[in-house]
C-alpha cells in the first residue's frame, strides 16, 4: 500500500521470501475495498502452501513454539486456528535491537484483533471490510483453543501513535472517507498524552 517504512527492505533481507508489489491504482491513497480484494483473492493463485497468514505490518502472529503449534493444528485437520488479540503498549518508542515481543510485553485484550489471521489456503476466507471478521467457505475446522496470539503494535509511545494515526487518516481514499472506513484514526490522532498514559 505504498508505505514509506522499510517493510519491503526488511522482508527481502530474509531467505525464502518474495515481495509481490500490489498496484492499488490509487498512488499514495489507502482504500479498504482494494486491500480487501488483495487479501481475499491473491493467495488463490497458489494454494500449495501449508498456511496463509494475513496480518498488517504492525501485527505479529505469535506463539512461543509457532511451527510446532501449526504442525499440531495441521495433524488435527484444523483449517482456521483461533487467535486472541492484544493491543500492545509502551510509553517510549523501542530502540533495542531485539524482537519487539521481547521488548514490549504490556498489552490488553482487544477482541477486534482476535481475527482469523491464519488459515488453510484450500478454504475461501472471505474477509469483510477491515479483515477483522470473515465468512469462510469450504472445509472449516476451528482449533479447539485460542493458542495463537495476534499482537498489535500501534501504541509504541504517544508521539508515535498520534503521528501514525494522523498519517493513516491523511492517506484514506475519498471513498473510504465517504463511508467512514478508517476515519476513527482522526480522533485517535488527537489523543492527549494524559489520555494515552491512562491506556
Amino acid at each position: 500500500d505504498n508505505s514509506s517504512d522499510r517493510s519491503v527492505e526488511i522482508i527481502k533481507s530474509f531467505p525464502n521470501t518474495e515481495v509481490i508489489q500490489q498496484n492499488t491504482g490509487l498512488t499514495d491513497k489507502f482504500d479498504d475495498v482494494n486491500v480487501l480484494n488483495i487479501k481475499n483473492e491473491k493467495y488463490k493463485s497458489d494454494r500449495s502452501y501449508d498456511w496463509i497468514i494475513v496480518v498488517d505490518i504492525d501485527e505479529f502472529l505469535y506463539h512461543p513454539i509457532l511451527l510446532e503449534k501449526l504442525n499440531e493444528y495441521k495433524t488435527q485437520g484444523v483449517t482456521i486456528p483461533l487467535t486472541t488479540g492484544y493491543d500492545m503498549y509502551s510509553k517510549t518508542f523501542p530502540t533495542e535491537d531485539k524482537q519487539i515481543y521481547d521488548i514490549i510485553k504490556t498489552g490488553r485484550s482487544a477482541g477486534n484483533h482476535s481475527k482469523k489471521a491464519i488459515f488453510d489456503p484450500k478454504i475461501d476466507i472471505n474477509y469483510t471490510i477491515g479483515c477483522h471478521s470473515c465468512r469462510p467457505e469450504g472445509t472449516i475446522k476451528y482449533s479447539a483453543d485460542e493458542g495463537l496470539i495476534v499482537l498489535h503494535y500501534v501504541y509504541l509511545s504517544h508521539e508515535y501513535m498520534t503521528a501514525k494515526r494522523k498519517k493513516i487518516f491523511d492517506r484514506l481514499s475519498d471513498s473510504n472517507k465517504e463511508v467512514g472506513f478508517g476515519t476513527h484514526n482522526e480522533s485517535y490522532s488527537k489523543t492527549t498524552e494524559e489520555e494515552y498514559n491512562k491506556l
